[in-house]
């Protein structure tokens, strides 16, 4: 109701000069003919209004014309300043995702080093035992027999198979990074791989799912050093075989 105040005493200001001015030229005149004499002065004058309002009706409509246009423009503004801003987060979005994801392959990266170094001591016990009891060359049925045949040296060529099967799971799964372990240890792994194929397959008789992960990632390494020769992962592994000594290795 405030905010309507003015226009309603200014309603009851015209009201009120209409009133006054219709007594005034009621008293004033003693006929009708003279009154609507008197009126009709002010015809002209009438016409004059009525056009002054008719005028300020069509500078209204310019008026909300021009208030439209202008809001037009300002939800246009508005608009194109929320893209603006959308697209700025957009942009920082992919900016953290892409520090997370390459902070992600950093420490994936670590872990597979840190692995590797503690998995070593244990691939070199295990090839330093192979190579004093059957030398550097592949293992053979008659091989797998001796391993079966002493509990000492199967423990220990078990516990070297696990450990690269572990690895192979993490290589598998992407929790380590393959193409580290590749670029560290791929010929060595494959050489090993090799060298131990036929206790594999021996293990795979009693259980179809023994070192199926090893088996998948040399098949991995074999493929990609076919597709795409590289001098890396060629870490030196040698060993000069010593005469069998069981307690090296229990």
């Amino acid at each position: 109701m405030s905010k309507h105040r003015h226009l309603v005493i200014l309603i009851l200001v015209v009201v009120t000069l209409q009133a006054v001015f219709a007594i005034s030229v009621y008293n004033s005149f003693d006929t009708l003919a003279d009154r609507g004499a008197f009126g009709d002065m002010f015809g002209v004058v009438n016409t004059l209004f009525s056009g002054f309002a008719f005028a300020g009706v069509i500078y209204a409509i310019f008026l909300q014309a021009n208030q439209l246009e202008l809001q037009k423009l300002e939800l246009e503004l508005t608009r194109k300043e929320l893209a603006r801003a959308a697209e700025a987060q957009e942009s920082a979005q992919k900016t953290l995702n892409n520090t997370m994801l390459a902070d992600h392959d950093r420490r994936r990266k670590q872990a597979t080093i840190d692995y590797m170094r503690a998995v070593r001591p244990i691939w070199s016990k295990g090839r330093r035992a192979l190579n004093d009891a059957f030398g550097n060359n592949n293992l053979s049925d008659g091989d797998i027999e001796k391993i079966d045949a002493d509990k000492d040296l199967q423990r220990l060529v078990r516990e070297v198979l696990s450990w690269l099967e572990h690895l192979s799971v993490g290589a598998n799964t992407e929790v380590f990074d393959k193409d580290m372990i590749y670029r560290m240890s791929g010929s060595y792994l494959i050489r090993i791989y090799r060298r131990m194929s036929t206790y594999i397959e021996s293990a795979q008789v009693k259980n179809q799912y023994a070192y199926v992960e090893f088996r998948e990632l040399i098949h991995d390494f074999e493929e990609q050093r076919r597709l795409r020769p590289d001098p890396r992962g060629r870490i030196n592994h040698a060993y000069t075989p010593e005469p069998i000594n069981k307690d090296s290795y229990t």
